[in-house]
């Protein structure tokens, strides 16, 4: 009884420890300021992801603004699938999503490196069930999509807040 008491009173001054030390789990990452607003081109403007990461600039309450000093170019969204596996009387199929695009951020003097993100998901279609599959086929796309505007907006908070120094090309005026 007397062990476990100590086992207890030991956990406990652990734990205290490692939060008053600053101790995070892995995994965390440090909340940056948010960004007040951005220009959004590309060819894409209004569709797939480029509309996506307006929609969640909107609900941070971002600004997109023409004339903002800092430029998102959203690019085409690239899809792949491909066959992953097929079950033994080929009724069944897994297919690997495989979503990309590449962004390009700049402000008035400077356009970095395009940037290419990817999201893949794994999608399972059955024959016996197409009619079924189908809506699940577009909401995996769908998140895949939203993914991708997070890590956008993230790509691009992050660059306002610490631009690189070294890794781009001096805009042409």
């Amino acid at each position: 009884m007397l062990n476990r008491n100590y086992g207890i009173v030991y956990l406990l001054i652990t734990s205290v420890l490692l939060s008053a030390c600053g101790f995070h789990l892995r995994g965390q990452t440090p909340q940056l300021d948010p960004i007040e607003s951005f220009a959004l081109t590309g060819n894409n403007r209004f569709g797939g992801i480029a509309n996506e990461v307006e929609l969640l600039a909107t609900n941070q309450k971002i600004t997109i603004d023409a004339q903002s000093p800092w430029r998102l170019q959203v690019g085409e969204e690239r899809l792949d699938q491909w066959r992953a596996s097929t079950s033994y009387d080929y009724s069944s199929n897994e297919y690997w999503l495989s979503m990309s695009v590449a962004i390009t951020i700049s402000n008035e003097t400077t356009e970095y490196r395009p940037i290419l993100l990817k999201r893949e998901a794994l999608f399972q279609d059955n024959s016996d069930q197409l009619n079924s599959k189908a809506p699940e086929r577009t909401r995996i796309l769908q998140e895949l999509r939203q993914q991708l505007a997070r890590e956008i907006l993230q790509q691009l908070t992050y660059i306002i807040h610490h631009p690189p120094s070294c890794d781009c090309d001096e805009a042409q005026p």
